[in-house]
């Protein structure tokens, strides 16, 4: 068997993976809310419109005004369809580098803040004591399908300050940051993804990187409902 023809398969096993940890209890579910229906081809928020306890099932409409009844269990809400896309990025990095090498282009530099509605704004506080602090993020755009990532930086973040640097849909996310002073905050080695080493950039998730960008380690933050990541030397 191929190697490509491996990595299809596989990443047809981890877009079929259960979504029974994520997953929201029919309970709990009424109509006029919100979900995000997270199938294998499926990806889009949707409103509920019927809630049929006694067969385990839900109507909702989607955004052109098709109604379906779908499991309960592939309806997600904002937070808990982030932490699944993060755990696929785990899971499948092969998958995505070997989609998005042939398409990984340089960007235009990261620009300001923009307003998504249904985003978070983060926010990154440099408690290290160590100089300034450059942070790069990766996290799924926060109007972006399933596997649609951006990967953006340098922000730099002077010492004692909080700077807000980007937005993403709920509060997790990947990111890897450098002070002047030496310190470093990446991950074990498993998730790299490419960086442009000197300059701003923003670009896709990959670890096959091009010429001038190179593979850094990144780690998972949740900051939860504060919106903060605080940056200590710890």
């Amino acid at each position: 068997m191929s190697a490509l023809r491996t990595l299809l398969l596989t990443g047809v096993f981890l877009l079929a993976l259960p979504l029974v940890a994520w997953a929201e209890d029919i309970q709990f579910i009424s109509t006029g809310q919100r979900y995000w229906w997270c199938g294998v081809f499926t990806d889009e928020e949707v409103t509920v419109t019927g809630v049929d306890r006694a067969r385990n099932r839900v109507q909702v409409t989607r955004a052109d005004g098709e109604v379906a009844w779908v499991a309960p269990d592939v309806l997600l809400t904002t937070e808990d369809r982030t932490k699944l896309v993060l755990e696929r990025i785990k899971a499948g990095a092969a998958i995505i580098n070997e989609l998005a090498k042939n398409s990984t282009k340089s960007a235009p530099p990261a620009a300001a803040v923009t307003t998504v509605p249904g985003a978070n704004e983060i926010r990154v506080c440099n408690n290290a004591a160590s100089g300034a602090v450059s942070f790069a993020l990766m996290a799924p755009r926060p109007d972006g399908k399933l596997f649609d990532f951006a990967t953006r930086g340098w922000y730099v973040i002077r010492e004692g300050t909080c700077t807000a640097i980007d937005q993403v849909p709920g509060t997790s996310f990947l990111y890897t940051a450098f002070s002047e002073r030496g310190l470093q905050w990446r991950g074990d080695g498993s998730t790299m993804i490419c960086v442009h080493p000197t300059a701003a950039f923003a670009l896709g998730a990959s670890s096959t990187c091009q010429t001038p960008y190179v593979a850094r380690s990144f780690m998972h933050a949740d900051v939860g409902t504060s919106r903060t990541l605080s940056l200590t030397a710890k």
